[in-house]
């Protein structure tokens, strides 16, 4: 008998190191970056925490409140420890990892321990294969540190409390997650109240009122800031928020097709539902996400209504996703560990199993995909192979008078069926090319971007009050240099009524018509010095970054007024004392897509 519990306890503790390197192997290769894409903004407060005397002339951390005020308290600690972004890196794999934790725990609810085990290296590589995005370009989690990291891990420990019945926990849950990223605590509040009306469990006021109350305390300290969102040119702020800016985000038709694989993954979970035997709280869950995802999103392709546009509620279609995709797992793994015990799929779940399997394979082979569809065809491999053992204990075993597996080969199947899951999680992650991680891990590259000598020089040589224009497309500019700029194409205010000044702010900079950042990019190289004399004279700006060969550069006062010339760039240098005046405020009036730019300089509020 100590024998065999022994070696129950070695194949546990096998699934345990095999998980665990699964879930760090996964966050390593999608989470190791940091100083790049969005980050670049999130991190500005924290910047200004750590020296009060930096960026204190840019327009975009002076235009409106921090949409995201506590994310500060953690970057800033992790920005001091280590400069580089080292820490900051390490901070999102662990983040990730525990993502990957509470994806196990809501595993554990619905299998055995080992099952669990099992069945998470198989999530982990649906998620390499078919990606953590999903509909509007939304993610599970990204490959560096922001507040949507927080939000998203308060999301999964709230949906495993609520598995759980621990009512007042999934909502505590919800509202540190969402205090750290304000779109999960509004979305999150209807997705829990209609799960707990669709739950038939006693008791729905107290139940209720447990796992809402956390939430609604927690947003009520958000009300200026949601209330600053609205005002004047909050309409224009929209449009230009919409069409031009995050169109990605925000513009239904642009994205219409990707509710096709969401579709099919949502008919696959049902499928693996009815599977493995229905589960009240999950299923009341899943339907509490589907209609805060579905019903704006139909209203919003009906009447194209704004504020319903605006909640983004697509933010919420990754986590229908894994949820789908772990029901999926635990479904092929309790048949594929027990299938003398397990009962088989109805016809019903192999009709939905076929349904969603043939729109995911349409879906991805259209888009010339391999990955997905090698990941399915594997995964069939071992639904098939369950389906052949349910059928030999349930026709060929009786004949012979094998009706169960016995103890110790309970043990062998485990352990071969545990190594057959993590082998399918290797061959998804082989297929992920080591070089090509490196080019998109910052970290492993050792840069942001090739503009990290032009970064340094400008922080070592500059006055730290400068005001910098620079061409729209150097995003990470604002924050390796350390200098306040005139405008960005990354820095546009989420807050839509501060929209207007960011594009007009755009416009003055390229001096034309701008509708994208292609046209923006272009225009930029046709500066002139009077033009740069206007933006000084107009937002403080004291230094310009400008591409070589651009006019200013050729005029006369150019040798003394070129401070600098490396990475393909001048750094130029407009005027003294410029970065003193107060920069204007932003105008309640927008122009339109295609207006010329201003003129004359715009009156302060």
């Amino acid at each position: 008998m100590r024998i065999k519990l022994t070696l129950e306890r070695a194949i546990t503790f096998l699934g345990y190191g095999l998980a665990t390197a699964a879930a760090i192997s996964t966050a390593l290769i999608k989470g190791l970056s940091a100083g790049v894409n969005n980050q670049v903004l999130y991190l500005l407060p924290a910047l200004r925490l750590i020296d009060g005397q930096l960026l204190k002339n840019d327009w975009y951390l002076n235009a409106g409140p921090d949409p995201h005020p506590l994310f500060r308290l953690i970057g800033a600690p992790l920005l001091a420890l280590d400069e580089s972004g080292w820490a900051l890196g390490i901070a999102n794999v662990a983040t990730i990892v525990a993502l990957f934790g509470s994806l196990y725990l809501i595993l554990r609810t619905l299998l055995p321990r080992l099952q669990a085990l099992a069945a998470l290296p198989l999530v982990l590589a649906a998620l390499i294969a078919f990606g953590e995005g999903s509909i509007a370009q939304s993610y599970l989690y990204s490959r560096f540190l922001q507040p949507s990291s927080f939000g998203a891990l308060g999301l999964l420990l709230a949906a495993l409390f609520f598995l759980r019945g621990q009512w007042l926990k999934a909502g505590l849950a919800a509202a540190i997650g969402g205090a750290l990223h304000i779109n999960y605590l509004v979305l999150l509040g209807p997705v829990f109240g209609i799960a707990h009306l669709v739950l038939r469990e006693p008791r729905l006021l107290r139940r209720a009122t447990a796992t809402l109350l956390p939430m609604t305390i927690v947003l009520l300290c958000f009300v200026p800031t949601l209330l600053s969102a609205t005002g004047e040119g909050t309409d224009a702020g929209r449009e230009l928020l919409f069409r031009m800016r995050a169109p990605h985000h925000y513009h239904l038709q642009r994205f219409v097709e990707r509710f096709v694989p969401f579709v099919a993954w949502s008919i696959i979970g049902l499928a693996a539902l009815l599977s493995i035997g229905r589960n009240r709280r999950l299923v009341s869950f899943l339907l509490g996400l589907l209609a805060v995802i579905w019903i704006p999103s139909l209203a919003i392709a009906v009447t194209n209504d704004a504020r319903l546009t605006a909640l983004f509620v697509w933010r919420l279609a990754p986590f229908v996703e894994v949820l789908c995709m772990a029901l999926l797992a635990a479904a092929v793994v309790a048949q594929l560990f027990r299938p003398d015990r397990v009962v088989g799929p109805s016809a019903n779940a192999l009709f939905a199993y076929l349904v969603g399997s043939c729109a995911l394979i349409l879906y991805y082979a259209t888009r010339n995909k391999n990955d997905p569809l090698q990941y399915l065809l594997l995964l069939g491999g071992l639904i098939i192979v369950g389906v052949l053992g349910r059928l030999f204990f349930a026709r060929v075993a009786p004949a012979f008078s094998i009706y169960r597996i016995d103890a110790a080969r309970s043990r062998l199947w485990s352990l071969i069926a545990l190594m057959v899951c993590c082998a399918l999680w290797l061959a998804a992650a082989s297929r992920v090319s080591l070089k090509d991680e490196r080019v998109r891990s910052s970290l492993l590259r050792g840069a942001p971007d090739h503009l990290t000598a032009l970064y340094l020089w400008v922080r070592q040589h500059t006055p730290k009050d400068a005001v910098f224009v620079i061409p729209p497309n150097l995003e990470n500019f604002r924050f390796h240099a350390r200098r306040a700029v005139v405008v960005d194409w990354k820095g546009a205010p989420m807050i839509p009524r501060l929209l207007p000044e960011w594009h007009r702010r755009m416009v003055d900079v390229i001096g034309a018509p701008v509708s994208n950042e292609a046209t923006g990019n272009r225009g930029y190289a046709r500066m002139t010095d009077q033009q740069l004399r206007m933006l000084a004279e107009r937002y403080g700006a004291t230094h310009a970054i400008l591409p070589l060969g651009s006019s200013p550069l050729r005029q006369p006062s150019a040798a003394q007024r070129t401070l600098k010339r490396i990475d393909g760039f001048a750094v130029f240098k407009i005027a003294d004392g410029a970065a003193s005046k107060a920069a204007p405020r932003a105008r309640t009036q927008a122009p339109s897509l295609s207006s010329p730019p201003s003129s004359q300089p715009s009156a302060t509020k």
